[in-house]
């Protein structure tokens, strides 16, 4: 069974309900079965906000990403690091380079 996250299903719903598009053409073309999609267009009519994130969902990725950025900035440190030693290097070759000519 196929997953779809809230922020898509209410992108595609509002798309049929603002554009006027056909429901089974959305269906057709985004590959979601016809009945998922109607159960979607039911939940939204009864309740516009249903696909809006929840607050612990919001806590849960506000977590996930400060460490993502925690992980960003180990990884930018280590590259940081390694650019600076072949920044050296080819310092110390040129140095040498030049003391032979």
């Amino acid at each position: 069974m196929r997953r779809y996250a809230s922020a898509y299903k209410k992108a595609i719903v509002e798309s049929i309900k603002e554009e006027g598009l056909s429901t089974v053409g959305t269906a057709r073309a985004e590959k979601i079965p016809l009945k998922t999609l109607e159960k979607w267009i039911t939940a939204y009519n009864k309740d516009p906000h249903c696909f809006d994130p929840k607050p612990a969902s919001l806590n849960d990725e506000i977590r996930e990403l400060r460490q993502k950025i925690a992980n960003l900035n180990r990884q930018k440190a280590v590259l940081k690091k390694q650019l600076d030693e072949k920044l050296l290097e080819k310092e110390e070759l040129k140095k040498a380079k030049a003391d032979n000519q």
